[in-house]
This record gives C-alpha cells, structure tokens and sequence, in this order.
C-alpha cells in the first residue's frame, strides 16, 4: 500500500510537471509575436526610478517618500524587480518578455491547480486555457510594467492554495504571502478580505480559531491603507489619473465596463479620455465590423455565464465570490479615469471559480463542453480584436519601430533637441487623444525613452502637438507612423 502511494504521488508529480510545460509551450505560441514588440510607457519611468548607485539608494526603494514624487507604492514588483532586471539583462526586452510570459505559465498553472479543488482535471485546464486567451492579458502580455498585477496573482493563488490545503504552518505562509502581495500592487489591499471568505468557506478550523490570523490580516490592510493616505509622499493621489470620486456613477460605471470586460468585451470601446459612458470615437467607423463581432460575443457569453450561475445551487457561495471579485477590483472602481482592462487578473479569477463550481449541478457534460468552446472561441477572437485596437498592444509595436528606425547615432552625445512629427495621414478623432506625437509622448514617458535608449540624459524632445510655434533649430525629426 505504501509503495503504491508513492508510485501514485510520483505519477501525479510528472502529471503537473507535464501540464506546466504544456501550459508554457501554449503561452509562448498564442502571444508569440510579443518578441516582436519593445519597452513603453511607464516601463521606461520604471527603469527610470529604479536607479541605485549604493545600499542606501537600494533601501530608499522601499522608502514612503521618493526623490521623484512617484504616487504609487509598490517597491518589490517596480523599482526592485527593474533595478535587478537591468543589472543583469540592461534594456533587453526579449529576456524580460520570456520571464513575464513565464510568470503567466506561473499563475495559470497554479489558477488550475485552484480550479482542481472544484471541478475535475479536463474542466479545470479548459478554464485555465480560457483565462490564458482571455483579452485581459493583451495589458499584462504586451504592457511590461503590469508584471506588478502579475505577481499580486501569484501571491493571491499561492495564499489561496495554502488556504485550502490547510498544511503545517499554513497560516504564516497566508499573512506572508499577504504582506508580498501589498509591496506589488494596491489591488491587493482587500486580498485580506477574500483569504477570510476563503477561511469560512473551507472550514477547517471553526471561527474561534481562526480569530488570530483574520486580526492579523485586518490590521495589515488597516496599517497599509493608512501609510498610504497619511505616510506616503505629498502628492499621493492629486495626479488626474488617481483623484477619487465617490459619485454612484462613477462606481457604476467602472462597475459596468469591467463587468462587460470580463464578457471578452475588446478593450477598445471604451473612451480613455473621458469619465462618463462615452464611447472611442471611431467605434462606429474604423471598428465597425468589429464591434458587430464584438456585440455577438458579448450576447453569448452573457447567456452561458447566466446559465452557470442560475445552475449553482449555493447561492451563498456565489455571493462571497462575487464579494471576492468585487474586493479585487474595490482599488481602481473609485478612480473616474484609471480603468483598463488589466486590472481584471486578480478579480477573474474568482468568476472562475464560481463557473467551475457550478459544474457538479450539471447533469450532462456535452453541454458543458459545448458552452466552454463558445467561450473559448470569444476569448480567443476579442484577444486578437485587442491586438488589432488595444492601446495596450498597439504602443508596444510603435516602441519597437521607434528602436528599429530612430538615428540613434545622431543624438548619441551633447545636448540635442529632437522634434517628433505627427503623421500627417492620421485623421485626428479628439483633441484630448491628439495625433501621432501625443501618443509617442505617453509611448516614450515624454523625455525618459529615447534617453535611456540612447544613452544621452541630456537630450530635449519635442512634440509637434505641443509646439507653440514651429521651432527652426532640430538636429534630428522623427515622423511617428499611426497606430491604426
């Protein structure tokens, strides 16, 4: 009996061996073409900040002040990660892109061994595959600077794994993995919250006994919330981008586009520009066949997780769920401006689990094949609608030309002023969106890309929507060629 317990727990070790490389080799083919794309926006602020010349520079990382007034606090998955990564690696995007690909094999394959606890092994591994193809990881893929949202996952799982399992020491491992998480990203804030759902839900210990850890916890997220309004630097939220509003509209409408996100609704119909239900502008011309495409997708898979979620039985389970979704997304459902769809990672997850819960009040499995292609199949075709519209996905191919195609040799040394050009085929849709230059200044963090790429600190860049009036003396013009 002992030797056959072991032949089995070998088997089911090759076993999950197996699935990780399988889930790798699928990651690395479905967002193969992600080597063909460069550093952007923030990842170039990233490297930017993450300069440390001694212990003391390292330490101040993790300081709640910084000698540049970054508004966020997340020391592990920014300046820590990028400081290491530049170290050894420089600016080589190919070893940085293969390790955050990496990091989604990580997850997927520990979000499958989660969705494992619920349903059986084929139906947790087409659920993993439909959270791999799903269009939130066009930001997490593509948009090197979410690895951050990337590790709070990985913390996330492995603190629910540890959960569920119950093993020695289970809950040290929680409030560690707990404290990790906050270091990466302020989505994690209420990950606290959920671990408790989680707790009462599994019972294995009774509330008494679990008293500790969940005071534990509490007063971490207590402690963190207020370092972050009271302790960290004086320009904590006053950027456009991070004000707060607790309008009910603006709740529901946040609420409502990351609900219809979660449908495999393509990014791109939503205005970043605006703080209100308006719409990209050429939704109804340039994507026209595609938001057709997009609205039958989102009829469908509104049907199917409909039909998921009449079928479970336990319709408390299904409110701490959706608790657990909304406690992930609580963070960014307050911000009318900062919204995009790479926020969903953590908080998908636990529609997930609600579907893969549903499953065993399900009399006939063909049908639930039959909805898990449907859903495939619409995850998989929003995710090359992004590729085709996503701002996410679109500024990284724009980096990558601007490294092929810039005279780099031309503004190698001394101060050189540098004019970037519009596209003069560009038909401008909005004056807040601008034309080509605006948007190579978010691709290029205004003066910080093309310095590291170049290597000269004492370049001036200049971009023609901003020009007051024509400037005479350039050294070097760049024309940036049009997104779409």
């Amino acid at each position: 009996m002992f030797k056959l317990s072991l032949a089995l727990e070998k088997i089911n070790k090759n076993l999950d061996l197996f699935i990780f490389l399988g889930l790798f080799i699928f990651v690395l083919l479905f967002y193969r073409d992600v080597f063909s794309h460069y550093f952007y926006q923030d990842d170039f602020f990233h490297f930017y900040i993450s300069k440390a010349e001694n212990l003391k520079d390292f330490l101040n990382f993790f300081s709640p002040v910084n000698k540049f007034d970054y508004q966020v606090y997340r020391p592990l998955a920014t300046q820590t990660l990028f400081f290491i990564y530049r170290k050894l690696f420089g600016l080589n995007h190919n070893v940085f892109q293969l390790i955050n690909l990496l990091l989604l094999t990580l997850n997927s394959f520990l979000l499958f061994k989660l969705l494992k606890k619920y349903t059986k092994t084929v139906f947790s591994l087409l659920f993993t595959l439909f959270y791999i193809v799903h269009h939130q990881n066009i930001g997490i893929v593509y948009y090197l600077s979410t690895i951050q949202i990337s590790l709070a996952v990985m913390f996330l799982l492995l603190g629910l794994l540890t959960i569920l399992e119950a093993k020695k020491y289970w809950q040290t491992k929680t409030i560690i993995f707990y404290s990790l998480s906050l270091l990466c990203q302020e989505l994690a804030i209420f990950t606290s919250l959920i671990f408790i759902i989680f707790m009462i839900l599994n019972k294995k210990e009774t509330i008494h006994k679990l008293k500790k850890i969940i005071i534990i916890l509490l007063s971490i997220t207590v402690s963190f919330v207020t370092f972050r309004f009271y302790f960290s630097n004086k320009l904590l939220f006053q950027n456009t981008h991070y004000y707060f509003s607790f309008s009910p509209m603006t709740l529901f409408n946040n609420l409502m586009w990351y609900t219809l996100w979660t449908l495999s609704v393509p990014e791109y119909v939503i205005s970043f520009i605006g703080n209100n239900f308006q719409l990209l502008p050429p939704l109804i011309t340039v994507f026209r066949k595609k938001t057709i495409l997009s609205s039958f997708i989102l009829f469908t898979n509104f049907i199917i997780f409909l039909i998921f979620f009449i079928k479970h039985k336990n319709k408390k389970e299904v409110f701490l769920y959706l608790i657990c979704f909304l406690s992930s997304l609580l963070p960014v459902l307050f911000f009318p401006w900062h919204k995009y769809v790479y926020h969903l990672p953590l908080s998908f997850i636990f529609i997930l689990v609600i579907l893969a819960s549903s499953i065993k009040y399900f009399k006939k499995n063909y049908l639930i094949f039959i909805m898990l292609f449907f859903l495939l199949i619409g995850a998989i075709t929003a995710n090359f609608i992004d590729r085709q519209t996503s701002p996410n996905y679109k500024r990284g191919g724009t980096a990558a030309m601007i490294k092929n195609n810039f005279a780099f040799e031309k503004i190698a040394n001394g101060e050189k002023r540098v004019l970037i050009k519009n596209d003069p085929t560009f038909e401008v849709f909005s004056k807040e969106w601008g034309s080509t230059s605006t948007q190579a200044k978010i691709i290029l963090s205004d003066q910080v890309g093309l310095g590291l790429m170049s290597g000269n600190d004492k370049l001036k860049i200049f971009y023609e929507d901003e020009l007051a009036h024509k400037e005479v003396n350039f050294d070097y013009e760049f024309v940036i060629k049009k997104e779409w």
